[in-house]
């Protein structure tokens, strides 16, 4: 009976650690797949990370682009103003010149 006893104990101890390596081993694997798991979301936060701040590179850049060219356009209609403006000077000191020399004409004539 002792014998049976401890061919019993034996056997349900071996049992338990058949049955504690094989949960050791689930365990073990499901935290690989897990740890898998996490590099892969890591790795795509930080693909989505990239491309929205190349995105945000680029939208800053074409913002940058339109601010030089709407200030380009601006000095471009300030000369022309100046250019107008000027022209205009001129054209008025022409019409005071001719209303001077007809002016003079006239009273020549008298």
């Amino acid at each position: 009976q002792e014998e049976e006893e401890r061919i019993a104990v034996e056997a349900l101890a071996k049992k338990q650690k058949e049955e504690e390596r094989v949960a050791v081993e689930a365990l073990a694997k499901k935290q690989e797949e897990e740890h898998i798991a996490a590099e892969a979301l890591f790795k795509k936060q930080k693909e989505e990370e990239r491309v929205a701040v190349e995105a945000l590179a680029k939208k800053e850049g074409e913002e940058r682009i339109a601010a030089e060219t709407l200030a380009k356009k601006q000095e471009e209609e300030r000369v022309a103003t100046e250019t107008l403006e000027k022209k205009q000077e001129e054209e008025r000191i022409a019409a005071e010149s001719l209303a001077k020399k007809q002016e003079e004409e006239r009273i020549a004539a008298e």
